[in-house]
């Protein structure tokens, strides 16, 4: 071992207690830092690549019905790789926990589905007649077990019992829990048995070039539009989803990038601690600068002594933060991909991110040092060897110091530590910004929290209603003001009606198409908006509010 890593080694030895504070605030914004850098590479590869294994829709056409003529002609078109007919029928379900909107896909052949594909877990499959499966995560929304009997009643059909015979995971599908909604599927027969036709109204394709190219693909679905409507299909609305991107993919990426600048920012900060520690170093040691540039040490020699010993404290605490961070990421992903709904078939982390970090770890502790070291190597040896332990600019020359040598009417020892917080400035000034950056994101943090609460306060107080009953269709008012009025505990009824629209693209003419009014959703109660992926809230209703208690 070298006489200078000797005394790098013996200069942190003697100043262990800050060293390993440095050490273990440094480790822990590096651990901040990893498991939210690593989680977003885990998260973002393991969510687009099993939307991708879906073989994801690149538009959807919802029209009246779709028939096999239509299908082959899409099929043989060169610019379609693939094309499907389904079905979304919105209902309700009720289970064990009581009755819940359902939204109910319907598709002609399970064993041969290429687009959107939904992999079977446990349980039947494909469903058979009187059967429903249900998507994992809306288990709990519905409280349902494989083997138990729902009642479905859809629009046009009666209370209905389904045995739940299988459980189906839909990447591709929002969260049951976070829509309040059960996706369920069922084929034609059972559709059938719930008093519906037997008929399917959604045409799924994806594109045989170009499936990240949004351009591309507006005008293949306009000219698979043209095509349908040349064999008499009526063409509602033209769906075309951000291409090859999963719908919650970008909120994910938002929030995990967001956490990982909070991980960054604490490594950061860190440095102060490191300046702090090689500024107290360097103060006591400016003899032994002189010494050594005494006996033919150059100012990039000796400061290359002090920068080493920040080098080893960032390796120190990269040597216990990455690690903790490696196995934070997991526990994070793990959360995250329960939270999302998708699973996670490998946590290996890409190696640029321990590039990142091991720069990171390296450079933030050198570059915090660097001013104090490079500011004591600089001092001329004869003043150097003249130190004797403190400042040599006396206190009392400045004018501030003046002004502040003259405050009394306090005790002497609050004065004398006064005197002392502003006898080294710099250091001073860099604490006190230090805990007001930190002070900073609190509040911020805290302020965002409270926002965000209060918004969503007043946009529910805003609503001025407790429940909305959706009908079937439109229905003759005086009736319905008859029915609130019998109602028990109905204080108000307000009546509303609704449908879908589109506004067709400018750059694709037919990508989009003039909509009509959409089948009504089914008869019912529920307390908000509809769930389900792609429905539009639409159909005839009314809004009611509750008698207060007497």
């Amino acid at each position: 071992m070298t006489a200078a890593s000797r005394k790098v080694l013996g200069d942190l030895a003697r100043e262990k207690g800050r060293s390993a504070l440095v050490v273990a605030a440094m480790a822990i914004g590096i651990a901040a830092f990893v498991a939210v850098l690593a989680s977003y590479a885990i998260l973002t590869r393991a969510l687009n690549e099993g939307y991708a294994a879906t073989n994801p829709a690149s538009a959807t056409l919802r029209m009246d019905s779709v028939d096999d003529r239509m299908l082959a002609a899409v099929r043989a078109d060169p610019e379609v790789s693939a094309a499907e007919a389904r079905r979304a029928v919105r209902g309700r379900i009720r289970g064990p926990a009581g009755w819940r909107n359902l939204s109910l896909f319907v598709v002609d052949d399970y064993r041969d589905i290429r687009v959107s594909t939904l992999s079977p877990e446990a349980g039947a499959w494909p469903p058979g007649p009187g059967e429903i499966l249900l998507e994992r995560d809306a288990f709990g929304v519905a409280g349902a077990r494989i083997g138990d009997t729902a009642i479905v009643r859809t629009e046009h059909g009666a209370g209905t019992p389904l045995r739940i015979a299988g459980r189906v995971h839909d990447v591709g599908q929002a969260q049951a829990r976070m829509e309040n909604v059960v996706y369920g599927y069922a084929s034609l027969d059972t559709l059938v048995q719930l008093g519906e036709e037997r008929f399917l109204d959604q045409m799924k394709i994806v594109v045989a070039r170009g499936a990240r190219d949004a351009g591309h693909i507006e005008s293949v679905a306009a000219g698979v539009r043209r095509e349908v409507e040349a064999l008499g299909g009526v063409v509602r609305s033209v769906d075309i989803p951000v291409p090859g991107e999963h719908p919650h993919a970008a909120i994910m990426g938002m929030l995990l990038l967001a956490m990982a600048a909070f991980g960054l920012f604490a490594v950061v900060l860190s440095g102060v601690l490191v300046v702090n520690l090689m500024t107290a170093v360097m103060t006591a040691q400016v003899r032994a600068v002189g010494i050594m540039k005494a006996i033919g040490g150059t100012r990039a020699g000796v400061a290359s002594i002090y920068l080493r010993q920040a080098a080893l404290l960032g390796g120190a605490a990269m040597a216990a933060g990455v690690p903790a961070g490696v196995e934070g990421s997991r526990i994070l992903s793990r959360a995250m991909a329960v939270f999302l709904n998708f699973d996670i078939p490998s946590f290996s982390i890409p190696a640029w991110i321990f590039l990142l970090v091991g720069a990171v770890g390296i450079l933030v502790p050198v570059a915090a040092a660097s001013w104090p070291v490079l500011s004591a190597s600089a001092v001329p040896v004869r003043e150097a060897l003249d130190d004797f332990g403190v400042s040599r600019t006396a206190f009392g020359e400045s004018a501030f110091d003046r002004r502040l040598a003259r405050v009394g009417g306090i005790a002497r020892p609050l004065l004398l530590s006064i005197r002392n917080g502003f006898r080294r400035r710099g250091r001073t000034a860099l604490t006190v910004g230090t805990f007001a950056a930190a002070g900073v994101f609190f509040m911020a943090a805290l302020n965002v929290r409270g926002s965000m609460i209060r918004t969503l306060d007043r946009l529910f107080a805003g609503r001025k209603f407790d429940l909305t009953v959706r009908l079937a269709g439109m229905s003759d008012a005086a009736a319905v003001e008859r029915a609130v009025a019998r109602t028990p505990d109905a204080a108000l009824g307000e009546q509303w009606i609704s449908t879908e629209a589109a506004i067709p693209r400018a750059k694709a003419p037919g990508a989009a198409a003039e909509p009509g009014p959409r089948p009504s959703g089914p008869a019912g109660m529920h307390g908000g908006a509809p769930g389900g992926r792609g429905e539009a809230m639409h159909g005839h209703g009314a809004a009611a509010r509750r008698r207060a208690a007497p």
